[in-house]
């Protein structure tokens, strides 16, 4: 800069420098909104990624499970086969004798042919359960070392209310959709900031050193509160804030309709293991009753006071019950594991697959 000053020149760079900085004090609570919101949507992962990994264990544990309960039937099923088919040849080898019945031959034959259908039906059922097995754990099962798994009994409430009520109040399916209801609660406070005015601090500070002509330096300073208002904006936020209210009415609609659905499925839980329970003590007795039966007519049959066929259809009822028994102890324990999940305590933890 050049300027003449008593017959005189001088130069001169001129500096300016200012820094400004804005604070948002007020928008109309949209901040709070948006933060809760973030934090209810990070609660919706939490919840969704446990009941996914609820629902992968119980798809394990009822593969696991079902392959036993299978493979246990399907060597039932051979025995009785191979039961059936001994005795036929020691009644063929008496009839051939002249000590035995021809009819009670082709009797047995029919029995063991239904026998027959029985096993094939129960190895193609051990088929199925295998597929459904390596597609759940990549390899086929290994019966030799497969156990019967024990689900903790402890966790279990002691009658129905308590199990819906411990759904309500643990499981995460529900627990998700309450937080989606809450993240639609935050949209409607989100959309009503539109009409607030949004208020900011601004604060500066300038430093000007030989500017305007002017030598020397001069510091300005200045904080003011700045507020915007948008007065018409075309009823945009009219439109947003009964959109977000809609939005809000159906995740609360969507909330009760998982909330009462999960506790169906607790209730048809816990019938489920009650019935089989039942079933599975009713079962019981009957393998004993009948057993005592086929002993007391082979008995009578060695003694030549009883035909093979009633002696046959003795057995057959004891294979009936054991197959029965094994059916109900499979589907009991696989109830319990349901009832578990419906409850949300079929975690890794809870299952003592991972430290709490």
């Amino acid at each position: 800069m050049l300027r003449s000053e008593g017959g005189g020149t001088w130069t001169s760079i001129a500096e300016v420098g200012g820094v400004r900085l804005t604070q948002n004090v007020f928008d109309g609570y949209a901040t709070p909104a948006q933060v809760k919101s973030a934090r209810l949507n990070a609660e919706v992962a939490e919840f969704t990624l446990a009941a996914t990994i609820q629902n992968v264990l119980f798809e394990g544990i009822s593969a696991y499970v079902d392959v036993l309960q299978q493979n246990q039937l399907a060597v039932l099923a051979w025995e009785s086969e191979r039961t059936i088919m001994r005795q036929l040849h020691l009644e063929d080898e008496r009839v051939q004798r002249g000590a035995g019945i021809a009819v009670d031959v082709l009797q047995a034959k029919s029995r063991l042919q239904v026998a027959k259908e029985r096993r094939v039906s129960f190895e193609g059922r051990l088929a199925d359960a295998t597929t459904r097995y390596i597609q759940i754990f990549e390899h086929p099962p290994e019966l030799a070392s497969m156990r019967e798994p024990q689900p903790p009994t402890q966790l279990l409430p002691s009658d129905m209310a308590a199990a819906v009520q411990t759904a309500r109040n643990e499981n995460p399916v529900v627990d998700a959709s309450l937080a989606t209801m809450a993240i639609a609660d935050e949209r409607k406070r989100l959309a009503r900031a539109g009409y607030y005015p949004q208020l900011d601090v601004i604060a500066r500070a300038n430093r000007q050193n030989d500017t305007d002509l002017v030598r020397g330096t001069r510091d300005d300073m200045s904080v003011v509160l700045s507020a915007t208002w948008n007065l018409f904006d075309g009823f945009a936020t009219t439109a947003g804030v009964q959109q977000a209210a809609a939005e809000y009415k159906a995740a609360r609609e969507n909330h009760h309709t998982v909330a009462r659905k999960m506790e169906e499925k607790t209730r048809l839980a816990w019938q489920e293991w009650t019935t089989a329970q039942q079933r599975v003590a009713l079962l019981r007795n009957a393998v004993d009753i009948a057993s005592e039966v086929f002993e007391a007519r082979r008995k009578l049959r060695e003694a030549g006071r009883e035909t093979v066929i009633n002696v046959l259809d003795a057995e057959n009822e004891v294979y009936n019950a054991r197959i029965g028994l094994v059916d109900a102890q499979g589907n009991a324990r696989v109830a319990q594991y349901r009832v578990l999940q419906s409850m949300g305590r079929l975690g890794p933890v809870e299952l003592g697959l991972q430290a709490p």
